[in-house]
């Protein structure tokens, strides 16, 4: 297989750079809403680049123009175009962050990626105060640290784990003291404020555009040195937020220890009995009963199966993951997000020996 040149591109990647940069640059009109929420760039330029895309696409229908037949300035117009239409979409265009990653890092320029790096961070940051969260930092914080990470140590600072208090938060501001990040914000029990109205993957939709930004941004780059199985390696990565699935609960859980607790002598002969089980591995599992009256649902149960069952439904009703808030940072090596951006790939602390290395220490035939 010929190896591909430094400016050929996956048609797929074409039509999808070509296409996003032409609905954002257009206008997306939203149906339920009745407006237009990207920006309408009434200007000479803007049509004037309107008619090259159009002109460009019937080209392509008719001729399979390739993508790198355009000017390099215009290339750079499209990803930028496109991804400001994919940013925050629950759909396949957040895809495209990756496809960017892969087709754009070795042929941008260094001030170009930094220029998108330093963008998509803004963008991200307005989305998170004009949105339902009202996440306010000012713009000299926004050149010093990230949206999600500051969003994070929000989370913590706070002790935030669930949506639910996440939206009682009508407004949160990061404010830098002594050079140390303090936020200063406001709650309220209020259902009717806006806030009430967003859910965990509002925000988690713009994780793999903080990935891309730290992909591009050389500064945001990090060294580590790891052993495995006697071998030492040097390694490039990136830190990044994900999900911790590592407080989810699974039935099994639940049921072997409704089974635990009956062979430990635990009465469910009345119906009475099962309902106190049935609340007591509630306070076990820390499922929270978010205001819902469950004891005439367990008042049913007949066995210690169904006591199993109706718990863990409770659990994945009121406490799905899409209602907690638990995170990690990860490191992510940058061969490895360049080469399949869509598969989450982390260096494992425990083979780290050496971290935060300079590049400049790294021998000259592992770098």
């Amino acid at each position: 297989m010929a190896k591909k040149k430094k400016n050929d591109f996956d048609d797929m990647y074409a039509e999808d750079l070509v296409w996003m940069s032409y609905r954002y640059a257009i206008g997306l009109k939203n149906e339920q809403e009745d407006e237009y929420f990207n920006v309408d760039f009434d200007s000479e330029e803007y049509h004037q680049l309107v008619a090259e895309f159009r002109e460009f696409l019937k080209k392509r229908r008719k001729k399979s123009v390739p993508l790198k037949v355009l000017p390099t300035s215009k290339v750079d117009d499209l990803i930028w175009l496109s991804f400001h239409y994919g940013l925050g979409r629950h759909t396949y265009a957040a895809m495209h962050s990756g496809e960017i990653a892969t087709h754009g890092y070795n042929r941008l320029s260094q001030n170009r990626k930094d220029f998108i790096a330093r963008d998509i961070r803004r963008e991200i940051f307005d989305r998170l105060n004009w949105g339902h969260m009202n996440f306010h930092c000012d713009l000299y914080l926004q050149d010093l640290f990230d949206p999600i990470d500051l969003l994070m140590r929000f989370l913590k600072d706070r002790n935030v784990t669930n949506i639910k208090t996440l939206r009682g938060f009508t407004n949160i501001e990061p404010v830098l003291e002594n050079g140390e990040i303090k936020f200063i914000s406001e709650w309220s029990s209020e259902e009717s404020h806006k806030n009430s109205y967003y859910y965990a993957s509002d925000f988690e939709s713009y994780f793999c555009w903080e990935d891309l930004a730290n992909c591009f941004d050389s500064k945001a780059h990090k060294w580590c040195k790891v052993n495995f199985d006697g071998k030492e390696q040097y390694i490039e990565y990136f830190d990044s937020w994900v999900r911790d699935y590592s407080h989810n609960v699974y039935y099994e859980d639940i049921a072997n220890a409704v089974k635990c607790e009956v062979e430990n002598g635990v009465p469910i002969d009345t119906s009475e009995q099962r309902v106190e089980l049935a609340l007591k591995l509630e306070k076990k599992f820390n499922i929270d009963d978010y205001g819902f009256d469950r004891q005439e649902k367990y008042k049913e149960t007949r066995t210690a199966e169904d006591i199993g069952i109706m718990v863990y439904r409770t659990y994945m009703d009121v406490m799905h993951p899409e209602n907690f808030l638990y995170y990690k940072k990860i490191k992510r090596p940058i061969d490895s997000y360049l080469a399949n951006p869509h598969v989450v790939t982390s260096i494992n602390e425990n083979y780290i020996v050496e971290d935060n290395i300079s590049k400049y220490e790294i021998p000259i035939n592992e770098g």
